[in-house]
């Protein structure tokens, strides 16, 4: 009798073992983004402070290189980085006010000045990561719509 209660009761407990180990997969995984988009965020801006927009390349590829070689999980990382809430080089010139959440920008021309509360505008760097993830029970309630990991911060470099 107990080995047929052990035979129906195992699938069940395999499946929430691996539920279990998924979630702590996901929950390292996010641990990992957050170090790596820290890591890529104190570099941006000490690399960021004598950027202009010709080295806006660079600067990105190096942020990109930080994060996808911080944790072989992230190498498959998508890395978007935004200079004043553009692609490009192309808002560069033009100095922000960055304020709430979600975020507004408020162009205050091509010199910083005063956003009021002693703050001054800047210019930044809006890193934003997504990380896929693939459960080891694709199956699993658990993990039902859950792709993958994403971060975003905003820095300023300048």
């Amino acid at each position: 009798m107990a080995v047929v209660e052990f035979a129906a009761a195992t699938p069940l407990l395999l499946v929430l073992l691996l539920s279990v180990f998924d979630l702590c997969r996901a929950f390292t995984q996010t641990l990992q983004l957050v170090n790596a988009i820290s890591a890529a965020a104190s570099y941006a801006i000490s690399a960021g402070r004598g950027v202009d927009g010709s080295g806006l390349p660079a600067l990105t590829g190096a942020i990109t290189a930080i994060i996808r070689g911080s944790s072989p999980q992230l190498a498959a990382a998508t890395v978007t980085v935004l200079y004043n809430n553009a692609e490009g080089s192309g808002n560069f010139g033009r100095y922000y006010c960055v304020a709430g959440s979600p975020p507004t920008w408020t162009s205050t021309g091509p010199s910083s000045t005063s956003c009021g509360d002693s703050v001054t505008s800047g210019k930044f760097a809006t890193i934003s990561v997504t990380v896929p993830y693939a459960p080891v029970v694709p199956t699993s309630a658990v993990f039902a719509g859950f792709t993958g990991t994403s971060d975003r911060v905003i820095v300023r470099i300048q």
